[in-house]
């Protein structure tokens, strides 16, 4: 049960969200206020069951990131792909870095941290219906989370309401894919990926089961 200041912090954040879709501060400050102690204590419980995620919660690690260290790695690791991800989405990696800092569990600490890295390695855009994707992805991973199905519900209801760039139709076929690749996948959640930066990254992928959906090249114009 959510006290009523965590009510209307997740009032605040979601009807931002009807706003203004797929903007990253206001799901995350989502995830603040859906995040109670008990429903930490169900994801630890949910999460112990995989050998790499207890180990990951008997010894906590943060990650450490240098973007311009990460982009004079060699091309095709998974700290060249981060770093060319940053720049080519415009993310800035401190705004979930900084908000990491906010907190004093590690589990939403952890998951703040990885969150631009679960989109290269998933091959998951940033757009507003590749948020949806990410989120069913994490839904998938992490059943347990009440963060994920309320995003995807308001970004699903702000598209039903007539959103130029949320097509019903898109939206649903998004949290589709998303779910099948977080459910194909073996658990994110607890990998240090600071040990993995100078690894291709279709080996990382490998590792995890992860198989990117290619994208079909853009018609070239009539002549």
């Amino acid at each position: 049960m959510l006290s009523p200041l965590r009510l209307l912090a997740a009032a605040f954040h979601g009807v931002h969200l009807m706003v203004r879709p797929g903007h990253l501060p206001a799901i995350f400050g989502l995830v603040g206020a859906m995040n109670t102690p008990a429903q930490l204590v169900t994801m630890r419980e949910h999460l112990r069951t995989h050998p790499r995620a207890a180990a990951a919660l008997d010894s906590p690690f943060h990650l450490s990131l240098d973007v311009d260290a990460l982009g004079r790695l060699p091309t095709g690791t998974l700290g060249r792909a981060f770093a060319e991800f940053t720049t080519r989405e415009g993310v800035e990696p401190r705004v979930l870095t900084d908000k990491a800092l906010g907190e004093t569990d590690w589990v939403p600490m952890h998951l703040y941290e990885v969150h631009d890295i679960w989109h290269v390695v998933t091959g998951i855009g940033t757009d507003v219906v590749s948020e949806v994707e990410i989120l069913a992805f994490m839904l998938a991973q992490l059943p347990h989370t009440r963060m994920a199905p309320l995003a995807i519900a308001i970004a699903m209801a702000r598209g039903a309401l007539g959103h130029r760039d949320l097509a019903p139709s898109k939206l649903q076929a998004a949290f589709v894919r998303g779910t099948q690749l977080g459910e194909r996948a073996d658990l994110f959640f607890g990998v240090d990926w600071s040990k993995r930066w100078d690894t291709p990254l279709s080996e990382v992928r490998a590792e995890l089961g992860v198989q990117v959906e290619m994208k079909e090249p853009a018609a070239l114009p009539a002549a």
